[in-house]
């Protein structure tokens, strides 16, 4: 038991990992898809302000000036050797762009555009930014483009902080540009001989982008978190509840160990003496009626009490059903009670056999039980029972009714529950563990059959049990 309640717990608690780690993917993918989503409220603005600052230019206010400066004058001398000799052209070109790049980026990081941009603006939030250069290139009859520089051309010569797989940084202070946070894509061109080709960005983004993105995801995360808050304090309840029942489980085996030797043992000794009592010659023939009485009911108590606990074991009735007349039953059983004063029961039996299947020991249990509550739950100082049996298409129809204290709507609805009993007045001092009627619809199911209650307080109460005809052998 302890091996399985441990694999029990390992079950739950990989399912639970599982559940998790499906949620946090399920979240990631959502902050990655609104993340790349995501669009600057003033993005618009920012763009044209840049736009507007760098009109006629390149990169920013006097970087056009800055590249020709060092192009211009370069452009013989490459033309030269792009005819002449491949790899010394390649040699010059790199040098020419080290040195383009490097002035370009002395001269960015004095400038202050993007601060001028984001005052103009009212923007009151931190922002990061950067100007990437993506490509440099030349041509000499307007139509072929020889590269200068290219992303993919990574430049040993440059500082690390000034190159990326996308470009080169010029200025700014953004660590990763990417396409969601791209302000301007310029690419600037003149199909003529000995131009230049030149395609730059800008990119902007809040410093707290990531905070911003789970702002607008919060009502994604905060029931995910409480449900999986929610499975952890419902799991730790269950896991104490369980450990709980399993305790209670084995003092209940105990109990029943315990509580079936306890009242078998009296019982035996009951019938021991009372059969010895019947063999005894005594003048009165009451006496040896009493005794037979006395070994029946001990006999069917000893048996009672194996059956409530195999049905405390079971949780239900186990029946041995046999073909029985039901007049027959009612009969023996209402004999049983001849020998109680200011006590009367009446039979209402047809003059014909109506044969039903069912399990004698638990039919006689479960009348018994009914009869039993009409006298106890009754102030009369004559308490009257009457037993009707009538055939009713194919059924027959037990009815047991009593002029006991009644029972009001709301107590109907819970006598059938276990252990349940019913407030009393206090003149009838009614003991008992509230199983009675529980066996009763035990029983009841466990024929399929079906019982109808009738009552009023203070007028008495009627049982109705349909049971099923079957032909008689």
């Amino acid at each position: 038991m302890r091996h399985q309640y441990k694999i029990y717990i390992i079950t739950a608690v990989i399912c639970f990992v599982a559940l998790v780690f499906t949620q946090f993917l399920l979240l990631y993918n959502t902050y990655e898809l609104l993340n790349d989503r995501y669009s600057m409220e003033k993005e618009y603005d920012i763009h044209q302000l840049y736009t507007r600052s760098i009109a006629n230019d390149l990169f920013f206010p006097g970087g056009e000036n800055i590249l020709h400066a060092h192009v211009d004058t370069a452009l013989p001398r490459l033309q030269q050797l792009y005819k002449t000799d491949s790899a010394a052209f390649a040699q010059y070109a790199s040098a020419l762009s080290y040195r383009v790049l490097l002035e370009l980026h002395k001269a960015a990081t004095d400038n202050q555009v993007f601060d001028s941009i984001c005052h103009l603006l009212k923007i009151k939030e931190q922002m990061t930014y950067t100007i990437l250069v993506h490509e440099l290139a030349v041509t000499f009859d307007g139509k072929k483009y020889l590269p200068l520089y290219k992303p993919s051309t990574m430049r040993p010569l440059l500082p690390a902080g000034m190159q990326s797989n996308i470009g080169i940084r010029l200025a700014g202070n953004m660590e990763k540009a990417a396409n969601n946070n791209i302000i301007a894509a310029i690419a600037v061109s003149d199909p003529k001989p000995n131009t230049l080709l030149v395609r730059f960005s800008m990119h902007a983004d809040p410093a707290n982008r990531g905070a911003i993105v789970l702002g607008q995801m919060r009502y994604t995360i905060l029931p995910s978190l409480c449900t999986v808050l929610a499975i952890v304090i419902l799991f730790v309840i269950l896991v104490r509840r369980w450990k709980k029942q399993k305790r209670l489980s084995e003092m209940k085996s105990d109990f029943i160990d315990n509580i079936t030797h306890e009242l078998n043992t009296p019982l035996t000794t009951i019938i021991m003496a009372t059969l010895n009592l019947k063999h005894i010659n005594v003048p009165d023939p009451g006496i040896s009626n009493l005794a037979a009485v006395i070994e029946r009911q001990s006999r069917r108590l000893q048996l009672l009490v194996s059956k409530m606990l195999e049905m405390t074991v079971e949780n239900k009735l186990l029946t041995e059903k046999m073909v029985q007349d039901v007049n027959t039953l009612v009969s023996d059983i209402v004999a049983n009670y001849t020998v109680q004063q200011h006590r009367s029961i009446y039979l209402d039996l047809p003059d014909h056999p109506l044969c039903i299947e069912t399990d004698s020991f638990h039919f006689t249990t479960m009348l018994q039980n009914l009869i039993d509550n009409a006298m106890k739950y009754n102030r009369q100082d004559h308490k009257l029972v009457h037993i009707t049996v009538a055939e009713a298409g194919k059924n027959a129809m037990l009815s047991v009714a009593d002029n006991g204290i009644g029972m009001s709507r709301s107590t109907i609805e819970k006598i059938f529950e276990k252990y349940y009993r019913a407030s009393t007045p206090d003149d009838l001092n009614i003991t008992g563990l509230g199983i009675g009627l529980y066996f009763v619809q035990q029983c009841v199911r466990a024929h399929n059959w079906q019982i109808d209650v009738f009552s009023t307080p203070g007028y008495g109460s009627r049982f109705v049990i349909t049971i099923p005809l079957i032909s008689c052998p």
